[in-house]
């Protein structure tokens, strides 16, 4: 339904459960695929709203106003495009999930997506039950993504880790989605609270994950396994 019907709901990320009714914003330019997205996902009972907006200001000025628990981006929104507004989105309303909706499964487009801070991606060829299982992982504070894109970052991974940099063996055993999520949010100078607020996760699970990541590269530190990262293009600066 348009953004002008939706009534209002539960604050963002108050749900206990990803099955209970999703608040969702679509952001598409054009007006007719956003319109027939929201009334075909409106239709499966898993949505308390489906509005829509047409471009980021528009996003930016409804989710201000009535804030959803989920946006999705269209990936290929006019500028200045999906990545800005969902950093714009992150740095405003930490705890509202992003999904980038429409990428294909390239390993640059999905880290610049994580490094943007979204959720999760709707890949072009998913059905609605797989855009439904994104949009539960998101609620549920759990890295999103399809099974070929995974596949392809644990692939890069594992393949840097192995390039002989360093000669010490460090990185051998690859970082898991999450880690690495947390590995570019401790990049960005981000706490564990801060952290655990972004992922909706609590501080206890987010220390575990620093541990581990730390463990697996041998890093003598948060900064030492930053810098391992950067020395190995597995980050950007």
């Amino acid at each position: 339904m348009p953004a002008s019907d939706q009534g209002r709901g539960s604050p963002t990320g108050s749900r206990a459960q990803a099955e209970e009714p999703v608040r969702l914003l679509i952001v598409h330019d054009q007006l007719i695929y956003r319109q027939c997205l929201a009334q075909t996902l409106a239709t499966t009972g898993r949505f308390a709203t489906v509005g829509h907006a047409g471009s980021g200001a528009d996003a930016l000025r409804q989710v201000g106003r009535d804030p959803p628990d989920v946006v999705v981006i269209d990936w290929q929104l006019p500028a200045p495009g999906a990545l800005a507004l969902t950093r714009d989105l992150k740095r405003t309303f930490p705890d509202l999930k992003v999904l980038i909706l429409g990428i294909v499964e390239t390993l640059n487009v999905v880290q610049e997506c994580v490094e943007a801070g979204a959720a999760g991606y709707v890949v072009i060829d998913d059905t609605v039950e797989q855009f439904l299982a994104r949009v539960d992982e998101a609620m549920r504070g759990e890295a999103s993504s399809s099974p070929g894109i995974v596949r392809a970052l644990f692939s890069r991974l594992s393949e840097l880790s192995h390039d002989g940099k360093g000669g010490t063996g460090r990185g051998a055993d690859v970082l898991t989605f999450r880690e690495l999520q947390i590995l570019r949010m401790i990049a960005e100078g981000l706490s564990n609270k801060q952290i655990a607020s972004r992922l909706n996760l609590s501080q206890h699970t987010v220390k575990n994950h620093v541990h581990n990541l730390l463990e697996k590269l041998s890093a003598d530190g948060r900064h030492a396994a930053v810098q391992y990262a950067y020395e190995r293009r597995w980050l950007t600066r």
